[in-house]
């Protein structure tokens, strides 16, 4: 990032920045890019799929996966990146949890690991 305009435009939420792109190719003005930055942070934050989270009226859930059995725990959640979200409470990394977890699914119940492609 080279330069930002320094204001947060309040409306959308957003701030214009300058970013370098490497490479011989040239980019012509008015382009739109999805960029990704990599942010550091003194501690690293548990990213799961958006679509772990189970909202119930007891809140917000995720179906973690121990032993072949489920439980399901009250997570406190980060930012919302769109695929995927920051948990800050409930979930370490290395934490197995249910994908799209049905409405049905309750703690206890005995569930096979299914290891995911790619």
């Amino acid at each position: 990032m080279t330069r930002t305009s320094g204001v947060l435009e309040t409306r959308t939420r957003t701030l214009r920045v300058e970013i370098e792109v490497p490479g011989d190719e040239s980019v012509l003005p008015g382009s739109f890019v999805y960029a990704r930055l990599q942010v550091p942070r003194a501690r690293p934050v548990p990213m799961i799929p958006a679509s772990a989270l189970v909202v119930r009226k007891e809140g917000t859930l995720v179906a973690k996966v121990s032993e072949g059995a489920v439980t399901l725990v009250p997570v406190k959640l980060g930012r919302d990146l769109g695929k995927e979200i920051e948990v800050l409470e409930g979930v370490a990394a290395g934490d197995e949890v249910v994908l799209q977890p049905p409405d049905t699914l309750e703690s206890g119940q005995a569930v096979e690991v299914v290891p995911t492609v790619g």
